[in-house]
Formats: C-alpha cells, sequence, structure tokens
C-alpha cells in the first residue's frame, strides 16, 4: 500500500525539520532521475539534505520534479540500467529497485511568486520504508502548526499566504486549484 503526505515548506522550515530528522537517523538523499551515460559517475548524493544548494527552491514550477531517493546510510542503492533505442544506456535512481527506500519531493520557492508543494511517498511495505517514512512524516507533522485540507503548510509558508501562489499541481494551474486558507 502506498503511503503518501504532502506539504508546503521553505527552505527555513526544511532546516528545522532536519534538524530533528538528522540527530536521530541516519539517511542518505540520492537525487532521483534518470541519469545519462556521460552524467552516471555524477549521481548527486547528499549525508544531509542541508547540503543541497537548492533547498526551499522548486526549479521547475511543478511539484514532481527535483526529487530524492531517501535510504537508510549503510543501504546500498540499486540503479537500474535502461537501454535505449538509439543503442545508449539510462541509469535511473527510483524505488523500482531499492524496495528500503522512500521518495522525497522537497517542492519550494518558484520565480519568488509561487510556493510549490512537495510531498513524501513510499511505494514499498518493508520495514524499512515504513521506518523511513514514518519519521519525516512525524517531523513535518510536528513542526506544521497549520493544515489545510492534506496538505501541511509549514510556519515560514504560512507567513507567504498573502505574497505567493501556493501551487498543487504546476503553475500553469488555474488559481481554482491552489490552495486556499
Amino acid at each position: 500500500m502506498a503511503k503518501e503526505l504532502y506539504f508546503f515548506l521553505t527552505k527555513e522550515d526544511w532546516l528545522q525539520i532536519l534538524e530533528g530528522i538528522e540527530q536521530t537517523s541516519l539517511f542518505k538523499y540520492i537525487q532521483a532521475k534518470a541519469y545519462s551515460s556521460d552524467e552516471s559517475n555524477e549521481m548527486k548524493e547528499y549525508v544531509s539534505l542541508k547540503d543541497y544548494n537548492a533547498l526551499g527552491l522548486n526549479r521547475s514550477g511543478n511539484h514532481q520534479t527535483e526529487s530524492f531517493l531517501v535510504l537508510e546510510r549503510d543501504e546500498i542503492l540499486n540503479v537500474r540500467e535502461v537501454e535505449q533505442v538509439d543503442g545508449g544506456i539510462r541509469y535511473i535512481v527510483d524505488q523500482l529497485k531499492n524496495e528500503h527506500s522512500v521518495l522525497l519531493w522537497p517542492g519550494g520557492i518558484h520565480r519568488n511568486q509561487y510556493l510549490i508543494c512537495g510531498h513524501i511517498g513510499t511505494i514499498h511495505t518493508s520495514e524499512k520504508s515504513k521506518k523511513i517514512y514514518s519519521m519525516i512524516e512525524k517531523s513535518i507533522r510536528k513542526q506544521c502548526k497549520t493544515k489545510v485540507g492534506r496538505y501541511y503548510v509549514g510556519n515560514e509558508a504560512i507567513k507567504l499566504r498573502n505574497e505567493v501562489r501556493f501551487i498543487t499541481i504546476n503553475i500553469n494551474q488555474s488559481e481554482e486549484y491552489d490552495l486556499k486558507f
């Protein structure tokens, strides 16, 4: 059974949340995407999400980009190799071969006029994936005092409610789909 939790967080909110998570657990965060053969040696892995330079930013304007596979630090990352029509190979970092993982889309500010929602989720039911999900979920719930519908809103994010649009899908969505307070 898949689990998901949706939220709106700024960099400052994330720093508070990560403080709680990273004091009690040892995770690694790997940028989840399809890497080309040229990029395969450049997979981005962080032992703290605080080290991710774009934390709190969303460069695409879409809630389903810029994601991370979250694993316990001692867990081996399994990368899928997918042959391409042109004969090349793409190296895929995702949950399919990583049963003890969670996927995290941090969301964030886009062009100083939108706050893009983020979410965590897992398709797996292993004890390790449940544990990772639970730790992140608890820290987000603890830090976010506001909940609107199914979205948790960070304390710093709530201060932006009259300054930016709260985007649930992407910046091209009709305003009727924005989070309303």
